[in-house]
């Protein structure tokens, strides 16, 4: 849901429900929460499907070690003018995906940018702001294969 947006329809009409790496510097919807509203999303893993005659596989794909690991995210609080206070923020995030690497692509062509633990700090940092640098980031502090 983007802050920006008039009213909560918006966010359920939005059909981005992950940002992708190559455009999320340029798309309206994203480029503010990437400049003030960046986060690490937890998680041990990822499920993606491949289509196969009768049904869907799923296939978890997980680094070499199993450890957990963070996406890097990005989050909206999106506040109603016109609903009543104890209706509270509308919180929302959203992933941003690259490329699929080697061992995911014969599954799926993108997957979830997972963020180097080197580099959480850098991601969190408050004080970069400037798109190319964060694309920058994106580009050299993310896990290429799993």
């Amino acid at each position: 849901m983007p802050f920006w947006a008039k009213d909560i329809s918006i966010g359920s009409r939005r059909t981005n429900v992950n940002a992708r790496m190559e455009t999320v510097t340029s798309k309206p919807a994203f480029r503010t929460a990437l400049k003030q509203r960046r986060c690490p999303i937890p998680a041990n893993g990822f499920y993606e499907w491949l289509g196969k005659p009768g049904g869907k596989q799923p296939y978890y794909f997980h680094l070499p070690s199993s450890e957990p690991f963070a996406f890097a995210g990005l989050y909206e609080i999106w506040e109603d003018k016109v609903a009543a206070p104890e209706a509270g923020p509308y919180k929302s995030c959203t992933i941003i995906t690259m490329e699929a690497s080697d061992s995911v692509w014969d599954v799926h062509n993108r997957m979830p940018l997972i963020l180097k633990s080197e580099a959480y700090e850098s991601w969190l940092d408050p004080n970069k702001t400037e798109p190319a640098k964060i694309e920058e980031l994106l580009h050299t502090t993310c896990v290429k294969e799993l």
